[in-house]
């Protein structure tokens, strides 16, 4: 037991590390949400992101990150975008511009505040919507 609580500590100590020290160029840019907004939304880059290519998102036309996420091999996750939408039901745009993929759909928040997005290797967008999601 106790070597399991230490093999633990150790790969969160390495995560952390990986992470902090992490350089970025320039940091993801979000814009702050417009002043009628009143749901929550996170979107979460879960799968896909290595190749260092620049992310965009948008909720209802509005920019609401840029970036270039890269996908821990840990923990299947890339970056983490809390938003604010100003309908129940925004329209959400995904882009990898360099590799000319995209995907939009409006999504109906009452499934869950959360949705996770993925590419695969051949370059399909796949998403899955949920109350939240953990990592471990």
């Amino acid at each position: 037991m106790r070597a399991r609580v230490v093999a633990r500590s150790a790969i969160i100590g390495v995560i952390a590390t990986l992470g902090c020290g992490r350089e970025q160029v320039q940091p993801p840019s979000r814009a702050p949400a417009p002043p009628d907004a009143e749901h929550g939304l996170v979107i979460h880059l879960q799968e896909g992101f290595h190749r260092g290519l620049d992310a965009v998102i948008t909720i209802d036309e509005r920019e609401v990150y840029r970036g270039v996420p890269e996908t821990s091999p840990v923990l299947g996750f890339a970056e983490c975008v809390s938003v604010a939408a100003a309908s129940a039901r925004p329209r959400v745009t995904f882009a990898l511009p360099g590799k000319q993929i995209s995907w939009s759909q409006q999504i109906d928040l009452s499934a869950g505040a959360a949705l996770g997005i993925s590419v695969t290797e051949d370059g399909a967008v796949k998403i899955r919507q949920a109350p939240a999601f953990a990592y471990d």
